[in-house]
């Protein structure tokens, strides 16, 4: 294993919490400060074309501080944490060598355990027979029987992963049930300074349900009826949440309002799990969200100092 390649051995900073929680803004204003550059950690924004519903950064805010680990892959691509924490590692020394300070940021945890503890990093090659097998059983038992089955064998996956996401529950069920191998490439060890913002629930259901309404007002459903016609509903990028409600509307299966709900439930149940996730898995240190991003950014820079 390779050893920190940051030759002043300053910590990654790293700027969790849940979907809604406001890390993007913290992170655009520390970068301002620092002479930062953004590394984005989530699996949805990875995506091309897919903008509004995962809430990618702007692009003036990519204008004001640059953005990295956007718009890699195509919508119908699968992409593994193992090969975002490559791409991650090779962004970080990049902006180091720059003399810039790399800020970490998103809501996907199992990618910034790939970064920060790459021993842990496995594959399972794809196995189609036992997809197939997996697939069939779905059909027949039906999706809570298969997130307990996935439960039993891979706890933490089970916890980030909704029943009804169907595409992610299968190919964790065929990662737990086949032979692993070592991730073939070595990234090095990273000390890490982890952030994350805390909010009551009730105000961060208040917030997801407002972001929710901004992003329908922003042209969410357009944005999927153009991905679904480029690409139908069963891709990847389609089965995450919000998405996965719209294609639901487009088929008929849910009136709008319905699909409004689902969405807004859906996103407060996996706000619930990435908290779970982080406050077991990292060491973070918790920020109040509601002291205003001056007293936010003034806290985490004079750690830092």
């Amino acid at each position: 294993m390779k050893t920190e390649s940051n030759p002043n051995n300053q910590p990654l900073m790293c700027i969790v919490g849940p979907t809604a929680s406001g890390k993007s803004a913290l992170a655009v204003e520390l970068a301002l400060q620092l002479g930062g550059e953004i590394i984005s950690c989530d699996s949805m924004q990875i995506y091309r074309d897919c903008d509004i519903v995962t809430a990618k950064a702007t692009h003036a805010e990519r204008e004001l501080v640059p953005h990295h680990l956007l718009d890699i892959v195509e919508p119908n691509e699968s992409f593994s944490a193992a090969s975002w924490a490559r791409m991650a590692n090779e962004v970080i020394e990049e902006i180091e060598a720059r003399g810039k300070m790399p800020i970490v940021c998103g809501g996907t945890g199992f990618y910034l355990r790939a970064l920060l503890a790459p021993h842990t990093l496995a594959v399972a090659p794809p196995n189609e027979q036992l997809r197939a097998e997996l697939q069939a059983q779905w059909e027949r038992e039906g999706k809570e029987v298969m997130h307990a089955k996935l439960a039993e064998v891979d706890a933490a996956a089970a916890a980030r992963l909704h029943p009804n996401d169907t595409h992610r529950v299968l190919r964790a069920l065929e990662v737990a049930l086949s032979p692993s191998v070592a991730v073939p490439f070595d990234l090095p060890t990273r000390n890490a300074k982890v952030w994350g913002l805390s909010w009551t629930r009730e105000l961060l259901v208040g917030r997801i349900d407002e972001r929710v309404e901004a992003m329908i007002d922003a042209g969410a459903l357009d944005e999927t009826r153009t991905l679904v016609g480029q690409f139908g509903d069963e891709v990847p990028a389609l089965g995450s949440v919000g998405y996965k409600q719209l294609c639901a509307h487009m088929r008929g299966e849910l009136n709008w309002a319905e699909a409004v709900e689902a969405w807004k439930i859906a996103t407060r149940q996996y706000s619930k799990r990435q908290m779970t996730w982080f406050r077991g898995q990292t060491e973070a240190v918790w920020l109040d969200a509601t002291l205003g991003i001056e007293k936010l950014v003034g806290s985490v820079i004079g750690a830092e100092a």
